[in-house]
């Protein structure tokens, strides 16, 4: 292929001030470049374009493409399994086809496998799993109800509730010691025990606490 050198080194020094007919020399150079294609560069490989084709470099020539893409033609989409109503869903590689109707079962914190009727979800150390809802009064935290008996009630006793016997007459209350108190007699508070106790209604205020003397007038004695 001629050159820019070609036009004006004629053999003899370049001479800017001498006037040279390039119309002539041009067109001489023009005549000898052959006739040459896009396929004919070293880099291009396009021998079957197709109408509307675009050439595109594939990392080692220039190729013919047709630039009306679809998502399957992108290098991270992959929908060869897809289904009406699939949406694109990135997996951790690719966008795959997946189903936007999810069921509580599809959720990574739920597990519904041993469901029955009936069941709630209830939370369990990081899963929602089913469970059910009706409790007994064992199934409270702060109630054991281990060794229950008939009639037996629930008393508190150091954070826990737990079958204890209900209260039947004065002696069953722990703050209360009759003894077996004689006819007329009177519950007095005894401060030195701690609790009342069966006391005649007419002792003196020397025999016991002055408080049986305000109970036994409450009572009417």
């Amino acid at each position: 292929m001629s050159t820019i050198r070609d036009l004006w080194d004629l053999g003899e020094p370049w001479e800017p001030q001498v006037a040279r007919n390039w119309g002539e020399a041009i067109s001489d150079a023009v005549d000898e470049v052959p006739n040459r294609t896009l396929d004919d560069l070293s880099d291009v490989d396009a021998s079957a374009p197709d109408i509307g084709d675009v050439i595109v470099y594939d990392g080692v020539n220039w190729v013919p493409q047709d630039p009306d893409k679809v998502l399957d033609d992108l290098t991270d989409v992959d929908v060869s399994s897809a289904s009406s109503g699939d949406v694109l869903v990135f997996d951790g590689t690719n966008w795959v086809p997946g189903d936007t109707d999810k069921t509580l079962d599809d959720l990574t914190d739920v597990d519904v496998s041993n469901a029955q009727d009936g069941e709630a979800l209830i939370y369990d150390d990081g899963t929602w799993v089913p469970g059910d809802t009706d409790k007994a009064i064992n199934d409270l935290t702060d109630v054991n109800t281990t060794g229950v008996e008939d009639d037996n009630v629930l008393v508190y006793d150091n954070g826990v509730w737990v079958p204890g016997s209900a209260a039947e007459s004065l002696n069953d209350l722990d703050d209360v010691d009759a003894g077996a108190p004689d006819d007329g007699d009177v519950l007095a508070y005894d401060s030195g025990a701690g609790k009342w106790v069966a006391n005649d209604a007419y002792a003196t205020t020397d025999d016991i606490d002055t408080r049986a003397i305000v109970f036994a007038i409450a009572l009417g004695g």
